[in-house]
């Protein structure tokens, strides 16, 4: 623009010296005027030719800056396409790699608050358990008691037993030499109803009530079966319809008296 500007103020100035000399000069002052002027124009267009391929140039390299710019408008666009294709990946596998650790902690989470609820319930049984073993540890301490009572109670009774054998051995002898008539002997029927075999003892459903003395020698059957005999070493003196006694003989050594065997004499 400022190009065509200056051409515009030469030709006005070329203009304004043609006027002037044909107001001036004479004709011969003319010629010379118009072959100076005629040099001046050649100098004025050789200068505006001059200018007008300058712009042209300036024109050329301003279209090639353009084309160049616009090559790099266009990869600068298709970097940053690339750039937010790549974020948007990574945003999108970020958001489910954080979505997976959530559900991940929830669950550790709620796997943390049932494995504490299991150790409370645990820790309860647990409890139960021990109370439970602590009862029937003094349950089986006061059956020990209870049966050590009783190992000593039988070994008094095995004594006494023995004792009164031998008497009731000598009374039986003087009543055979005598010939007196002694009273038939009483029928029992009763069951086994324990059998302590650390112990080596019986306990059996006739006692006081049932008159059964001591001593007496009863048969234990099953099944219409004879399994062994047995003596009747003591009755029980806090339940008057139990006994304890003990094996004399088994008939197969293998099949022991057990629970539940009927008892007769």
């Amino acid at each position: 623009m400022k190009n065509g500007l200056l051409i515009g103020v030469v030709v006005l100035a070329i203009g304004a010296l043609v006027l002037a000399f044909f107001l001036i000069t004479t004709a011969s002052a003319k010629k010379q005027k118009i072959a100076e002027l005629a040099s001046t124009n050649a100098v004025y267009a050789a200068l505006v030719e001059g200018q007008a391929k300058a712009i042209a140039d300036v024109r050329g390299t301003l279209d090639v800056r353009d084309g160049d710019l616009k090559k790099a408008r266009t990869e600068i666009q298709k970097l940053k396409d690339e750039a937010e294709s790549k974020i948007a990946d990574a945003t999108k596998e970020l958001t489910g790699t954080v979505a997976a650790r959530d559900a991940a902690l929830d669950k550790a989470k709620k796997d943390i608050v049932a494995a504490q609820e299991l150790l409370a319930q645990e820790q309860v049984a647990h409890k139960a358990t021990k109370d439970t073993v602590a009862e029937r540890e003094a349950t089986i301490k006061a059956k020990e008691t209870e049966i050590s009572t009783l190992n000593a109670t039988v070994k008094d009774w095995q004594t006494k037993e023995k004792a009164a054998t031998v008497v009731a051995e000598r009374y039986k002898s003087m009543l055979l030499a005598n010939k007196i008539s002694v009273e038939p002997e009483k029928k029992f029927h009763g069951n086994v109803l324990v059998v302590n075999r650390e112990q080596d003892f019986l306990i059996l459903d006739l006692g006081a009530d049932d008159s059964v003395p001591v001593g007496t020698k009863l048969e234990v059957v099953r099944d219409n079966h004879l399994v062994g005999k047995v003596t009747v070493q003591k009755l029980v003196p806090d339940n008057n319809q139990l006994s304890i006694a003990t094996v004399d003989s088994l008939v197969t050594p293998a099949d022991t008296v057990r629970e539940g065997d009927a008892v007769k004499n």
